[in-house]
This record gives structure tokens, sequence and C-alpha cells, in this order.
């Protein structure tokens, strides 16, 4: 029980928690995914992201492959879009959710994201600069996570 409270009152963990918890709240108020029907993933990701996590939900099914596909116009090798796009671990969550939730993944991803940019950014100024004060670091964090 003293490790969820030491944890429940490090730095990171609440920058974590707080930067989920803005986006979340961001997204409801602006009706986004999971909250509503609009979706973050704007023009580029819209056409590009989005059927990149339809493919790497096939490989993972096993329906295509990692390495070349035919899906690709006529026919390519999908090794280094492979690595380059698909391969951070948190893209394999989108085995929890269907094609047609991909909008949705998308989103959660997203906030998944900038919370764990809100976390490592608090870990290194702990590390980095102590004498910084616990607040200015939070600010600091979370400044990091949303200055996309």
């Amino acid at each position: 029980m003293n490790l969820v409270k030491k944890v429940l009152k490090s730095r990171p963990a609440i920058a974590f928690g707080a930067s989920f918890l803005i986006t979340m709240l961001i997204f409801a108020a602006f009706g986004y995914a999971p909250f509503g029907l609009k979706s973050v993933a704007g023009a580029d990701a819209n056409i590009q992201y989005l059927d990149l996590f339809a493919y790497l939900k096939d490989v993972l099914a096993g329906k295509n492959s990692a390495t070349y596909t035919m899906s690709a116009l006529l026919g390519g090798d999908e090794v280094a879009t492979f690595a380059y796009y698909l391969m951070s671990p948190l893209n394999f969550l989108v085995v929890f959710f269907k094609k047609s939730q991909l909008p949705i993944f998308y989103d959660i991803l997203l906030a998944l994201k900038l919370s764990l940019a809100a976390t490592t950014m608090a870990i290194f100024l702990k590390q980095r600069f102590p004498k910084i004060t616990g607040k200015f670091q939070f600010f600091l964090a979370m400044s990091y996570a949303f200055c996309q």
C-alpha cells in the first residue's frame, strides 16, 4: 500500500494523470472521440495514419505481411513504413479496437503519448535539475507535453 501512495505522490505520476485528464477534458469540451463524433485525426492523419493502423491490425491478425504487401498499389516493400510509422509499443493497443473505431483509437493514443511525454519530462527534470521546485518542474513537464 505504501508503494501505491508513493507512486501517486510522485511528480511523474501526477504529470501523467494531469496531462491525460486535461487532454480528455479538451476532447469532451470540443466533441472529439471518445466523447463525440469528431477526431483529432486531421488531414494527414486521416488519410495516412488511420490506414496504417488498419494495416497494422491486419498484420497482427496474420492477414497481411510486415515485409511485403500487395495492398500498397501494385505491391511493395513495407519494412521501412512498418518500422518508421508503426513500431511504437503503444500502437499495438490497436488490437483492442475494431477498424471502424480507429479514430477513437487515434485520439486515445494521442492522449497516452502526450501523457507519457509529460511523464518522461518530469523524470528528466527531477534527475537533471533537482534544485528546481516541484511546481515548476510540473509546469515545465506539462508545457513540454502540450507544446505541439
